[in-house]
């Protein structure tokens, strides 16, 4: 199923929590009307983000064709136009993903680069009596970035995203603590967050 991510970078006159509040107020009520969208999640990034990154999006469409239609949309200029307001940095691509998953209160990112392949077998032996799933998503290697002028870009757009679901900010932190990465998986960046569902 097509989805999108996009690593966010907030303003630096906007502390976390104005960041959070605006992109989960102000910004998803234009978010909410981007056409043949089947499901929108931010993640608002509360560890780990000496990287630069303040938050994850995740857009899933029903197929290319609607991701195309969603993002030459009308809803999508003005979210663009609304960007400025509350981000310094923005940088996204389409991704080879499975269908959105069960509601995840909290996650832990592993950003990076690596056989995807390796990845996903570890994904799917990962023992971790807290966990509520795993996904690995691959980054589509023909799919251009999703950049914008005005923004600056963030580089560490992974090739590899995992995310481990977990239903507390203590599991998910206990989790991330461990170090425990998929092997053959280059780890640029572990992120923990808090997942707002917008659609």
């Amino acid at each position: 199923m097509p989805k999108r991510i996009t690593l966010l970078r907030r303003r630096d006159d906007r502390t976390p929590a104005q960041f959070g509040d605006y992109w989960s107020t102000t910004h998803a009520v234009i978010a909410k009307d981007l056409p043949r969208v089947t499901r929108y999640l931010q993640n608002h990034v509360v560890g780990g983000a000496e990287g630069g990154v303040d938050g994850v999006v995740e857009l899933w469409f029903a197929d290319d064709d609607a991701a195309t239609a969603g993002f030459r949309s009308d809803v999508a200029d003005r979210l663009v136009a609304d960007e400025p307001n509350f981000l310094s940095g923005l940088t996204g691509c389409a991704y080879d993903a499975d269908g959105p998953h069960a509601e995840w209160p909290w996650k832990v990112w592993l950003l990076g680069a690596g056989d995807p392949v390796a990845a996903s077998a570890w994904a799917a032996s990962l023992d971790e009596p807290e966990s509520l799933g795993v996904t690995v998503d691959r980054r589509d290697p023909g799919a251009s970035l999703l950049l914008r002028e005005r923004l600056a870009r963030i580089d560490t757009l992974p090739e590899v995203a995992a995310s481990i679901g977990f239903a507390t900010q203590a599991a998910a932190e206990a989790f991330a603590s461990t170090g425990a990465v998929p092997t053959r998986f280059v780890l640029a960046q572990t992120l923990i967050a808090r997942e707002v569902r917008i659609v």
